[in-house]
């Protein structure tokens, strides 16, 4: 492969044996896991954000007070220091935030990549499917 696009714990491994060389990451601050690798916006692509990211969701009509429970529980996880090490050793962050939060985030970069698909007249080309 000449060229490609990962997420943070497959990348750092490989990163850290030297068996590929990282050009730079996507998101918009540098990892603080490699802080030597710019960002892409950094190194000539002003604006330039795209990133991997992590969220765990219940099925509709899942009840309100089992959300709660949930997400104080999950919300509990990443303050454990040994969680939050893990974390960031394999370059990710927590960021957590409430139940709608995380739905209108989703509702973003839903409405973000839209917009570049369409803009881009990205069309899908299944080839061999029935």
């Amino acid at each position: 492969m000449q060229l490609g696009f990962t997420v943070a714990p497959l990348a750092l491994p490989q990163i850290r044996a030297d068996r590929v060389r990282a050009l730079g990451v996507s998101s918009a601050t540098r990892w603080a896991a490699a802080p030597e690798l710019p960002t892409i916006a950094e190194s000539g692509l002003p604006g330039f954000e795209a990133y991997g990211w992590y969220g765990i969701a219940a099925p509709a009509g899942t009840p309100a007070p089992v959300i709660a429970r949930l997400h104080e529980e999950i919300a509990r996880a990443p303050q454990a220091g040994d969680v939050r090490e893990r974390l960031a050793a394999a370059g990710l962050d927590a960021v957590g935030g409430t139940p709608q939060e995380f739905a209108g985030f989703i509702q973003a970069e839903l409405a973000k990549w839209a917009k570049l698909v369409r803009d881009a007249k990205i069309k899908v080309d299944v080839q061999g499917s029935r």
